[in-house]
Protein backbone atom coordinates (compact mmCIF):
# COMPACT_ATOMS: atom_id res chain seq x y z
CA UNK A 1 0.00 0.00 0.00
CA UNK A 2 2.73 2.45 0.93
CA UNK A 3 4.59 1.92 -2.35
CA UNK A 4 1.42 2.81 -4.31
CA UNK A 5 0.36 5.61 -1.91
CA UNK A 6 -2.85 3.74 -1.11
CA UNK A 7 -4.75 3.26 2.13
CA UNK A 8 -6.46 0.16 3.50
CA UNK A 9 -9.73 2.12 3.59
CA UNK A 10 -9.60 2.95 -0.13
CA UNK A 11 -8.56 -0.51 -1.35
CA UNK A 12 -11.34 -2.02 0.78
CA UNK A 13 -13.87 0.46 -0.65
CA UNK A 14 -13.11 -0.80 -4.17
CA UNK A 15 -12.59 -4.46 -3.24
CA UNK A 16 -8.96 -4.42 -4.39
CA UNK A 17 -6.38 -6.62 -2.69
CA UNK A 18 -2.82 -7.80 -3.21
CA UNK A 19 -2.23 -11.52 -3.76
CA UNK A 20 1.17 -12.09 -2.15
CA UNK A 21 1.56 -15.64 -3.48
CA UNK A 22 1.07 -14.49 -7.11
CA UNK A 23 2.64 -11.08 -6.44
CA UNK A 24 -0.17 -9.27 -8.18
CA UNK A 25 -3.13 -6.99 -7.54
CA UNK A 26 -6.61 -8.49 -7.63
CA UNK A 27 -9.07 -5.97 -9.09
CA UNK A 28 -12.79 -6.80 -9.18
CA UNK A 29 -14.70 -5.91 -12.33
CA UNK A 30 -18.30 -4.96 -11.62
CA UNK A 31 -21.31 -3.57 -13.42
CA UNK A 32 -22.72 -0.13 -12.74
CA UNK A 33 -25.00 -1.86 -10.22
CA UNK A 34 -22.09 -3.41 -8.28
CA UNK A 35 -22.58 -6.93 -9.67
CA UNK A 36 -19.28 -8.85 -9.92
CA UNK A 37 -18.63 -9.99 -13.51
CA UNK A 38 -14.93 -10.83 -13.36
CA UNK A 39 -11.53 -9.81 -12.11
CA UNK A 40 -8.26 -8.44 -13.35
CA UNK A 41 -4.91 -9.63 -12.03
CA UNK A 42 -2.27 -6.94 -12.48
CA UNK A 43 1.46 -7.07 -11.87
CA UNK A 44 4.42 -5.24 -13.35
CA UNK A 45 4.43 -5.98 -17.08
CA UNK A 46 1.40 -8.27 -17.03
CA UNK A 47 -2.39 -8.03 -16.88
CA UNK A 48 -4.75 -10.99 -17.08
CA UNK A 49 -8.53 -11.12 -16.86
CA UNK A 50 -10.79 -13.79 -15.40
CA UNK A 51 -12.75 -14.88 -17.27
CA UNK A 52 -10.59 -14.15 -20.27
CA UNK A 53 -13.47 -12.49 -22.15
CA UNK A 54 -14.89 -10.44 -19.25
CA UNK A 55 -16.67 -7.44 -20.86
CA UNK A 56 -14.51 -4.65 -19.38
CA UNK A 57 -15.58 -2.34 -22.20
CA UNK A 58 -19.15 -2.44 -20.87
CA UNK A 59 -18.26 -0.88 -17.52
CA UNK A 60 -15.83 1.41 -15.72
CA UNK A 61 -13.82 0.54 -12.64
CA UNK A 62 -15.18 2.43 -9.64
CA UNK A 63 -18.41 3.41 -11.39
CA UNK A 64 -20.65 1.81 -8.80
CA UNK A 65 -18.82 3.60 -5.96
CA UNK A 66 -19.01 6.97 -7.76
CA UNK A 67 -22.73 6.51 -8.42
CA UNK A 68 -23.43 5.52 -4.80
CA UNK A 69 -21.48 8.58 -3.56
CA UNK A 70 -23.60 10.84 -5.78
CA UNK A 71 -20.71 12.52 -7.58
CA UNK A 72 -21.74 14.86 -10.40
CA UNK A 73 -18.23 15.05 -11.85
CA UNK A 74 -15.50 12.47 -12.11
CA UNK A 75 -11.92 12.00 -13.32
CA UNK A 76 -11.44 9.27 -15.93
CA UNK A 77 -8.14 7.39 -15.70
CA UNK A 78 -6.68 4.34 -17.41
CA UNK A 79 -5.77 2.17 -14.42
CA UNK A 80 -8.05 0.91 -11.67
CA UNK A 81 -5.20 1.48 -9.20
CA UNK A 82 -5.17 5.16 -10.21
CA UNK A 83 -8.87 5.27 -9.26
CA UNK A 84 -7.98 3.99 -5.80
CA UNK A 85 -5.06 6.45 -5.53
CA UNK A 86 -7.30 9.38 -6.42
CA UNK A 87 -9.85 8.23 -3.85
CA UNK A 88 -7.14 8.52 -1.19
CA UNK A 89 -6.71 12.15 -2.29
CA UNK A 90 -10.47 12.79 -2.17
CA UNK A 91 -10.92 12.88 -5.95
CA UNK A 92 -13.82 10.92 -7.47
CA UNK A 93 -12.59 8.76 -10.34
CA UNK A 94 -13.41 5.87 -12.65
CA UNK A 95 -11.07 3.76 -14.77
CA UNK A 96 -11.31 2.49 -18.35
CA UNK A 97 -8.94 -0.50 -17.88
CA UNK A 98 -6.50 0.99 -20.42
CA UNK A 99 -6.33 3.58 -23.18
CA UNK A 100 -9.12 2.09 -25.28
CA UNK A 101 -12.44 3.73 -24.50
CA UNK A 102 -15.63 2.10 -25.73
CA UNK A 103 -18.88 3.70 -26.80
CA UNK A 104 -20.57 1.90 -23.90
CA UNK A 105 -18.16 3.51 -21.42
CA UNK A 106 -18.87 6.96 -22.86
CA UNK A 107 -22.62 6.30 -22.58
CA UNK A 108 -22.11 5.46 -18.89
CA UNK A 109 -20.06 8.61 -18.30
CA UNK A 110 -22.72 10.75 -19.97
CA UNK A 111 -25.54 9.00 -18.10
CA UNK A 112 -24.13 9.39 -14.60
CA UNK A 113 -21.99 12.55 -14.61
CA UNK A 114 -22.55 16.18 -15.55
CA UNK A 115 -18.84 16.79 -16.12
CA UNK A 116 -15.77 14.64 -16.84
CA UNK A 117 -12.09 15.39 -16.26
CA UNK A 118 -10.02 13.35 -18.71
CA UNK A 119 -6.99 12.16 -16.69
CA UNK A 120 -5.28 9.65 -18.94
CA UNK A 121 -1.57 8.98 -18.52
CA UNK A 122 0.80 11.85 -19.26
CA UNK A 123 2.41 10.10 -22.25
CA UNK A 124 1.84 9.73 -26.02
CA UNK A 125 -0.74 6.89 -25.82
CA UNK A 126 -2.55 8.78 -23.05
CA UNK A 127 -2.63 11.96 -25.14
CA UNK A 128 -4.06 10.06 -28.09
CA UNK A 129 -6.70 8.41 -25.89
CA UNK A 130 -7.53 11.82 -24.39
CA UNK A 131 -8.25 13.26 -27.85
CA UNK A 132 -10.47 10.33 -28.74
CA UNK A 133 -12.39 10.52 -25.46
CA UNK A 134 -12.81 14.28 -25.80
CA UNK A 135 -14.44 13.83 -29.21
CA UNK A 136 -16.67 10.98 -28.05
CA UNK A 137 -17.87 12.98 -25.04
CA UNK A 138 -18.43 16.12 -27.12
CA UNK A 139 -20.60 14.20 -29.60
CA UNK A 140 -22.76 13.01 -26.68
CA UNK A 141 -23.01 16.52 -25.24
CA UNK A 142 -20.98 15.70 -22.12
CA UNK A 143 -18.67 18.56 -21.10
CA UNK A 144 -15.08 17.66 -20.22
CA UNK A 145 -11.63 19.10 -19.66
CA UNK A 146 -8.16 17.57 -19.60
CA UNK A 147 -6.44 16.85 -16.27
CA UNK A 148 -3.88 19.52 -15.34
CA UNK A 149 -0.52 17.78 -14.75
CA UNK A 150 1.27 21.06 -14.00
CA UNK A 151 3.30 20.72 -10.79
CA UNK A 152 2.64 17.00 -10.32
CA UNK A 153 5.73 14.91 -9.63
CA UNK A 154 6.41 11.27 -8.81
CA UNK A 155 8.36 10.08 -5.76
CA UNK A 156 11.67 10.60 -7.61
CA UNK A 157 10.85 14.24 -8.43
CA UNK A 158 10.19 13.56 -12.11
CA UNK A 159 7.06 14.83 -13.88
CA UNK A 160 4.22 12.43 -13.04
CA UNK A 161 3.30 9.88 -15.70
CA UNK A 162 -0.15 9.35 -14.20
CA UNK A 163 -2.14 10.41 -11.13
CA UNK A 164 -1.27 7.15 -9.37
CA UNK A 165 2.44 8.01 -9.37
CA UNK A 166 1.96 11.17 -7.31
CA UNK A 167 2.68 10.70 -3.58
CA UNK A 168 1.30 14.12 -2.63
CA UNK A 169 -2.47 13.93 -2.06
CA UNK A 170 -2.73 17.70 -1.59
CA UNK A 171 -1.15 18.25 -5.03
CA UNK A 172 -3.54 15.72 -6.59
CA UNK A 173 -6.53 17.43 -5.02
CA UNK A 174 -5.26 20.83 -6.25
CA UNK A 175 -4.84 19.43 -9.78
CA UNK A 176 -8.44 18.14 -9.62
CA UNK A 177 -9.66 21.59 -8.55
CA UNK A 178 -7.68 23.30 -11.34
CA UNK A 179 -8.91 20.79 -13.91
CA UNK A 180 -12.57 21.63 -13.45
CA UNK A 181 -12.60 25.10 -11.88
CA UNK A 182 -13.98 26.73 -15.02
CA UNK A 183 -17.17 24.71 -14.88
CA UNK A 184 -20.24 26.77 -14.05
CA UNK A 185 -22.89 24.68 -12.37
Amino acid sequence: LDRRFLTAKSVEKFGVCFDRSRRCWFIPITTEFGELIGAQYKQVGSVSNMPFDVPKAQTLFGLYQAIMAGHSSVAVVESPLDVVRLDVAGVPAVGTFGTMVSKAQVVLLNRYFRFVVRAFDNDAPGAQADQILEGMLRRRGCPSLAWDYEGLYDADGDPAKDPGAVPDSVALRAAWERSHKVVRW
